[in-house]
């Protein structure tokens, strides 16, 4: 059996075997243009194109084949067989602006290098592997604005407790946003907002948006924006409340789990809750039965869904004045130098305590009772008390003086008697504050010390024995004063009234008797009374601190005392002023008397020339006083304190 092969119906060979090459057959088709030509990705640096595979189909043929059998018969012919000779696509050539850039045998190539300034055409050509080229493909054209500006202005709340909002600038030519959370696609959009409704769990994240033009070229990514998802409420608490019964304000202690969460109270059920800080403080609150709540908001609005409570009453009324008695022990001996007070104290109604002192000394503190005060003899106290009530309220104060006797008796002056003239001249010198009683061959007393000034027999007595002696009287030195140191609210009528008597009645009486004398007998003369800084100014308490605690205070009624004094003075000059008789004073500032230490450091630092006065510094005041160096002068004060009184 021999086979005719026949090519497009022309016999081209006979052959005796089953199968045959045809190797005139070529492929001489070009392969198709490439399609889908587009840019799959783009960055700063470079652009990704890529494309459809060529579907090369090369040349067809129309085989045939019929057979002769040993005999010469031939049978019917096969059925024609299309065949198409392919070589298939060998590679790609890609053309940048009509040049080859590439050739590649992959359907994608990334391009770098591109001036992106300028808009560049780009088409690809299919090559077989016989060689055919395709026709181009068609033209891509890629450029800057292609790719549109990263997105700015990327904002959202944070933290939130809700899916966060995402919000950003419009990007010129961008069709397309899309927004990536820690990198990874979350969505798209073509506005210029988004909700990630896919964020389930709480925590931070960040993100960043792409946009994209007609191109489909992504830009560079936003700067990234950190966002914290909120979702759990603070728990606030109240770490000390108020006593059980407090007064009329009340400090509370607060805390929340969340130090960042802002604390929200209200009490006696007001709502809302408002803004607080800790402590939190309550004041002017009314008598009765309070309840607080306590909450909190953290920055994301998660609020406290359980406020802390407490409850506590309220009272600030105080309780009524206590009860003092204040008794004095008469009892005890003589020259025993210690006195005893008993104190007894009662709380006043609606008290719980009460206490009970006497300087910076507390006497008792209690429920009440009687307790004994060991003091010195000879002392002036003041007692004072207060109760309390269980809210701490304190009453009035309650207070009760009392002085110990002087169960001490005073030293036993040094009398001197001048008898070479008549009268006998008597002088002595005694404990400061003691009454001088002098006797005449063991008689009646004939005068006391502070009597004397105050007793006008007395007085007449004084000055008949001047004139017996000098023959007349012209001049008046009004030297005599007393004072107790003793604060104000310590100072009492006796006193008063011994103060009164030596330095303003006493005074008196002898300038009576002395102008009398004078205007009787028509003679010109001089009164000097002496004055003292604290007439004229209040007294300085500051200089009797010692180390650090106020040892002693300039009395009250010795500053009025004195400022009668001054008022005496311009008084008298102004009365006798048809005459020749002048009234002066002379205010002298502290003589240095052997005082303490302290005494003298905090004086000399009140004056201007930083000393005391010495015991002789007055004289010269004094006799320019009484002389006729003064005798333009009446109703003057001459001061001679260095300074104290000019700052």
């Amino acid at each position: 059996m021999t086979f005719t092969v026949s090519r497009d119906g022309v016999a081209f060979a006979v052959t005796a075997h089953a199968q045959l090459e045809d190797a005139d057959a070529v492929d001489a088709v070009a392969p198709p243009a490439p399609v889908g030509l587009a840019i799959a990705g783009a960055t700063d640096e470079a652009v990704t194109i890529s494309w459809s595979a060529s579907e090369d189909r090369g040349t067809a043929y129309a085989y045939g084949v019929g057979g002769t059998d040993e005999a010469g018969n031939a049978g019917p012919s096969s059925a024609v067989q299309s065949v198409e000779a392919t070589s298939g696509t060998a590679r790609y050539r890609v053309l940048v602006d009509g040049t080859q850039a590439a050739a590649v045998d992959t359907t994608s190539l990334e391009l770098r290098g591109l001036d992106r300034r300028l808009r560049h055409r780009l088409m690809v050509l299919a090559v077989d592997a016989a060689g055919n080229v395709s026709p181009e493909s068609a033209v891509l054209e890629v450029g800057d604005d292609l790719v549109p500006a990263r997105p700015t202005g990327l904002e959202a709340e944070s933290p939130t407790r809700r899916a966060p909002l995402l919000s950003w600038s419009a990007v010129d030519g961008a069709e397309v946003y899309t927004v990536l959370r820690d990198g990874e696609e979350v969505g798209t959009t073509a506005e210029t907002t988004f909700a990630d409704a896919q964020l389930d769990a709480d925590g931070s994240y960040r993100y960043t948006v792409r946009a994209a033009g007609p191109a489909g070229l992504p830009s560079p990514p936003s700067e990234p924006l950190d966002v914290v998802r909120d979702t759990v409420a603070p728990d606030a608490s109240i770490v000390s409340s108020p006593q059980e019964i407090t007064g009329a304000s009340a400090t509370l202690e607060l805390t929340s789990d969340d130090p960042a969460a802002q604390l929200l109270c209200g009490i006696d059920g007001s709502r809302p809750l408002v803004p607080c800080e800790t402590p939190w403080l309550l004041s002017h609150l009314a008598d009765g039965e309070h309840a607080v709540e306590v909450g909190a908001v953290d920055a994301a609005g998660n609020e406290d869904a359980t406020p802390a409570s407490a409850a506590f009453e309220t009272d600030g009324t105080p309780p009524a004045a206590p009860t003092l008695d204040v008794v004095v022990d008469e009892s005890l001996a003589k020259g025993s130098l210690r006195g005893r007070v008993a104190i007894t104290a009662v709380p006043g109604d609606g008290a719980v305590r009460v206490v009970v002192t006497s300087g910076d000394r507390t006497i008792l503190d209690g429920d009440g009772g009687t307790v004994a005060d060991e003091v010195m003899d000879d002392e002036e106290l003041t007692y004072t008390a207060v109760s309390y009530d269980a809210a701490g309220n304190v009453s009035d104060v309650t207070t009760r003086r009392v002085r110990t006797p002087d169960r001490t008796p005073p030293a036993p002056p040094i009398l001197t008697a001048d008898g070479s003239t008549l009268p006998v001249a008597l002088a002595w010198s005694g404990e400061d504050g003691a009454t001088a009683r002098i006797a005449r061959d063991g008689g009646d007393p004939i005068v006391t010390r502070e009597r004397a000034l105050v007793d006008r027999d007395a007085v007449d007595a004084l000055f008949d024995r001047a004139v017996q002696a000098f023959g007349r009287v012209d001049l008046l030195f009004n030297n005599a004063a007393l004072f107790d140191m003793a604060p104000l609210l310590d100072s009492d009528l006796r006193m008063y009234e011994r103060l009164f008597d030596v330095n303003v009645k006493g005074m008196f009486f002898v300038m009576q008797t002395v102008l009398a004398r004078l205007v009787a007998c028509g003679r010109k003369g001089s009164i000097i009374n002496i004055c003292s800084t604290y007439g004229l100014n209040g007294p300085d308490q500051r200089i009797y601190i010692k180390d650090g605690k106020r040892v002693a205070f300039k009395p009250v009624y010795y500053t009025t005392t004195k400022a009668g004094v001054m008022g005496f003075t311009k008084y008298l000059a102004a009365y006798y002023a048809e005459t020749e008789i002048r009234v002066n004073a002379l205010t002298p500032g502290g003589v240095f008397n052997n005082h303490e230490e302290y005494f003298v450091k905090n004086y000399s630092a009140k004056t201007i020339l930083g000393r005391m006065a010495k015991k002789d510094e007055m004289n010269g005041a004094l006799l320019f006083l009484a002389s006729d160096a003064s005798s333009y002068m009446t109703g003057n004060n001459v001061i001679v304190d260095g300074g104290w009184t000019a700052w």
